[in-house]
């Protein structure tokens, strides 16, 4: 991740796979921040200490805000670490409106953004039909107001 540049990469649900301490150690290790809005510590319902909900990154002089959304599903399935039993995937279009008026109201430390992006980890395929398909994408781009573009990627660097 260091080596593309990435500045900020959105949670996938196979980096849950580890536990937390690997997601520590990969952003220390790649110089890049975990974003999800949508995931929580179960008990505080508040986002980790090692997760920021955004980033704002600033490009040739405009300020981009970048919000994380993770894809929903269930994290106590075998495979993963009992940590990650203490997370919960809450629905990102929700999360989005919490952040979006936040962000636009200049409420950030760095002010205002001109433009918000959701860097996204959710579900996208295409159906029989040829016709793009993906609840929770869908979800958030027909019911969310305020971001300028939704990208379906894993990591960003936005400024190369």
């Amino acid at each position: 991740m260091r080596e593309v540049g990435t500045k900020v990469s959105v949670v996938g649900n196979h980096d849950l796979d580890f536990g937390t301490n690997h997601l520590k150690k990969w952003q220390e290790e790649g110089s890049y921040h975990f974003l999800a809005a949508n995931l929580v510590e179960r008990e505080r319902k508040s986002i980790p200490k090692y997760i920021l909900p955004y980033q704002i990154i600033e490009c040739q002089g405009i300020k981009i805000a970048i919000i994380g959304l993770a894809t929903m599903e269930n994290l106590d399935t075998a495979v993963r670490p009992e940590d990650i039993l203490e997370l919960e995937i809450l629905n990102g279009t929700a999360c989005a409106k919490r952040w979006i008026p936040f962000l636009n109201e200049g409420k950030d430390k760095r002010g205002k953004p001109d433009i918000i992006i959701a860097l996204t980890h959710f579900g996208l395929k295409y159906n029989e039909k040829g016709m793009v398909d993906g609840e929770e994408i869908l979800d958030l781009c027909k019911n969310t107001k305020g971001i300028g573009r939704v990208l379906q990627l894993i990591g960003i660097n936005l400024c190369q």
